[in-house]
């Protein structure tokens, strides 16, 4: 074991004789300092030669030694002493050192750029009464004499951007987004030694380094720093290029992204091609997706490569070995997928199964479906209680559906599944208050807002095809589907979903067209505008059609105050209001329309 000074010593010597290869830069760095935080200064020069005229300016600096077994390979981390850290916030920040040192004296650099902004960001997260707290450190380049001057250059014109805000609440970007005063964002920094209006040289300098941001104001002479980590930034561009194996297209597009790392392609979902910077060889990476659908048309690519073992991205031609994946296994997840798929379609669920939340009663309830409707034959273990139909609601993951169970004829043991909302056997009846005669009536209609919230296979396009032919023969159908429009719309309100928004006001556009009993002639047209007031302004041909209908003398009072409410005029709307009996005001307050009166 060495003693502390003799450490110190080591390390001190070793990044001493780093910065003296580099000819933009001049140390002076003391061994066995007697400073409070700071080993000593860095002078960082414009040009060659360190002549004064050239001076940029001084970097503070700080070297730690650390004994170890053997030298780390990629980054370390060390317990900093935090009131260390508050000289460095502010006095400009700090280059910090930690020099490796194991038993051969073989040593290794690492160094963090604790800049004031990373400095700031170290403080959130340090509490009271702590003493040190852990900072991450990275290799530094000690044999390259352009990446020194880089590192130092940059820390030196970033501190002095940032030393004057030491004290000041920094936006991040989260504030920052939709500021109008905001006129851009400002990233920079410069790569010593790259050849002038290289443009790979640029980006170079941008994934290899660590960058801070600013924030350009409207009036302001001084960008600001965004309280972001300074990170190293990935550049990324999507570009239109069909993917094909033989003469088959699967995508049109692709990202390529290049870092640090190196370059890597990516396409459909969760496929990866990658060259790493130190790898002479590509890789193949597949990261199965977890939507149904998206994993689906991964797989099915995939298939097909494990039969041709190549495709193209263009006019460019990949191979893939045998290695990359099994095959075998691929093609039966791929099929799996194709069953599930075909579930949801013949069900008529758009929203996608999330398979990462799928546990074992879920596959188990997915089984019993598939083979109900893709197979078309009785199930075991998805029992009706009851001696006839019924309907019953199943949980997959994320989905919710409801279907109608019905014991099997020829076996108790087994049940019948049907669509709730496209039965094919048992169809859904109610009975009229003075007729003894059954009606078919749509599923949709028995739904309450909750279930139009959690439901995913309600079938919109049917339903609505199924209200127009029913109301030919049974005109009471109009006012059922008037009250489920109002159900509907109370449910958008609870929950946004687009398909009941969609449908909603394709039903109330069709009932405004009809004469509804025991409903006004305004009472569907008003509801189709209270669904357009939900998205937007309403424009003049429809206001126009409010103060139409406000100047009827003979109006009723709901569909006055509704009109009043969707013109704004929320002062005579409630003048009105107080016209009402207690009854109607009841039935108001639970209306959709109450939405405009709070």
């Amino acid at each position: 074991m060495r003693d502390s000074d003799t450490i110190e010593s080591l390390a001190v010597g070793s990044v001493t004789d780093a910065i003296a290869r580099c000819l933009y830069a001049k140390e002076d760095i003391k061994k066995n300092d007697k400073f409070p935080s700071w080993d000593g200064d860095i002078f960082v020069y414009s040009k060659k030669g360190k002549k004064k005229e050239s001076l940029l300016g001084v970097v503070h600096s700080q070297v730690k030694g650390k004994e170890v077994n053997s030298l780390s390979t990629n980054e370390i981390t060390y317990q900093a002493e935090v009131s260390d850290l508050r000289n460095y916030l502010n006095n400009g920040g700090a280059l910090f050192f930690v020099v490796e040192i194991d038993p051969n004296d073989n040593r290794k650099i690492f160094y963090s750029t604790l800049l004031p902004i990373k400095l700031q960001i170290i403080f959130d997260e340090i509490k009271e009464g702590q003493d040190t707290k852990s900072i991450t450190l990275k290799p530094f380049p000690s044999d390259d004499k352009n990446e020194i001057a880089t590192i130092l250059t940059n820390f030196y014109l970033d501190s002095h951007k940032q030393t004057s805000f030491t004290d000041i609440k920094l936006p991040t970007f989260k504030d920052l987004s939709g500021n109008k005063c905001v006129e851009r964002i400002l990233v920079t920094t410069q790569k010593i030694g790259s050849q002038k209006n290289s443009n790979a040289n640029a980006l170079k300098a941008f994934v290899e380094n660590e960058v801070c941001f600013y924030a350009q104001f409207k009036g302001s002479p001084v960008p600001i720093p965004i309280k972001e980590s300074g990170s190293k930034m990935i550049f990324s561009k999507l570009i239109d290029n069909p993917i094909k194996i033989d003469d088959r297209e699967f995508f049109n597009k692709y990202r390529i992204n290049y870092s640090v790392k190196g370059l890597s392609i990516t396409f459909a979902y969760g496929i990866k091609l990658s060259w790493p910077n130190d790898e002479q060889q590509g890789r193949f990476n597949y990261t199965a997706p977890s939507n149904l659908r998206q994993r689906m048309a991964s797989l099915e690519f995939l298939t097909a490569l494990g039969k041709s073992r190549h495709f193209n991205i263009g006019d460019t031609v990949y191979t893939i070995s045998n290695a990359d994946y099994d095959a075998d296994k691929i093609e039966q997840e791929y099929k799996m997928c194709q069953r599930a798929a075909k579930l949801l379609d013949t069900l008529h669920i758009v929203d996608d199964l999330d398979l990462s939340g799928l546990k074992n009663s879920d596959a188990f309830v997915l089984s019993r479906l598939e083979k109900a409707f893709v197979d078309n034959q009785p199930v075991i273990g998805i029992n009706n209680s009851l001696e006839g139909p019924a309907y019953q609601d199943l949980t997959i993951s994320n989905l919710k559906i409801r279907v109608i169970v019905v014991p099997n004829e020829k076996d108790s043991k087994l049940t019948d599944i049907e669509d709730y909302f496209n039965p094919k056997r048992h169809i859904i009846t109610y009975q009229k208050e003075d007729d003894d005669k059954y009606y078919r009536i749509p599923g949709m209609s028995l739904l309450d807002i909750d279930a139009f919230c959690s439901l995913s296979n309600i079938d919109f396009t049917q339903t609505i095809a199924d209200y127009k032919e029913l109301s030919i023969t049974n005109p009471h159908m109009l006012l059922i589907a008037n009250e489920t429009l109002n159900k509907m719309i109370l449910a958008y309100d609870k929950k946004a979903n687009e398909r009941v928004f969609t449908a909603a006001l394709e039903l109330a556009t069709w009932l405004s067209t009809q004469v509804i009993p025991y409903l006004t002639v305004y009472g569907c047209k008003l509801d189709v505008l209270q669904l357009t007031r939900r998205k937007r302004k309403l424009n003049k041909e429809e206001i126009a059609t409010l103060d139409e209908i406000i100047a009827q003398k003979e109006l009723d009072p709901y569909d006055r105050i509704c009109s009043l409410l969707l013109l704004g005029k929320k002062k005579e709307a409630k003048a009105y209001y107080k016209t009402l009996n207690k009854d109607q005001k009841t039935g108001f307050k639970l209306s959709p329309m109450h939405k405009f009166w709070k």
